[in-house]
């Protein structure tokens, strides 16, 4: 099988597959074990990639539990490495620190609100009004030569 991009394999010609509750079960149940999308597109009877994101878009249901899915798989993802992190030895502990990093920054990609990713920043926030205000000072040398600093009020201002 002929390589393309990352050094995935060629895709096979596939035979459309309809979207139905099997599917939509087992799309989920790869999803919330951890899988990607690109795992889950893997093998006979899987939907395509472009399936899956038509699916998104025209089932608001297909969605919201996909990203059920995804958010549960976020979870798996947190477990692993905590597994990974506690199996660490000090032979391992680079490699360790690798998968965890990887491992949590998944997670974050795919929970942002419960594991503050990089997605969580992403809402937009609300204006803020920033207001300045400006105070004058002098420097003035009472009549037994002391030095202090008098504030300088606009007029009008008490």
């Amino acid at each position: 099988m002929a390589k393309v991009g990352r050094g995935l394999p060629a895709p096979k010609s596939k035979r459309r597959v309809k979207y139905g509750p099997n599917v939509v079960r087992l799309v989920c149940e790869d999803l919330a074990s951890g899988m990607t999308y690109n795992e889950v597109t893997q093998g006979r009877g899987r939907p395509s990639h472009s399936s899956l994101y038509e699916w998104r878009r025209r089932y608001p249901e297909f969605a919201e539990a996909t990203d059920a899915a995804r958010a549960f798989g976020a979870e798996v993802c947190g477990d692993r490495a905590l597994e990974v992190a506690e199996q660490a030895t000090e032979e391992t502990v680079r490699k360790a620190k690798l998968e965890v990093d990887t491992l949590v920054h998944r997670a974050a990609v795919l929970a942002p609100e419960r594991w503050g990713g990089r997605g969580a920043g992403l809402r937009r926030a609300e204006p803020i009004e920033v207001v300045f205000s400006v105070r004058r000072f002098e420097k003035v040398i009472g009549p037994d030569g002391r030095v202090c600093v008098r504030e300088i009020k606009p007029e009008g201002e008490v």
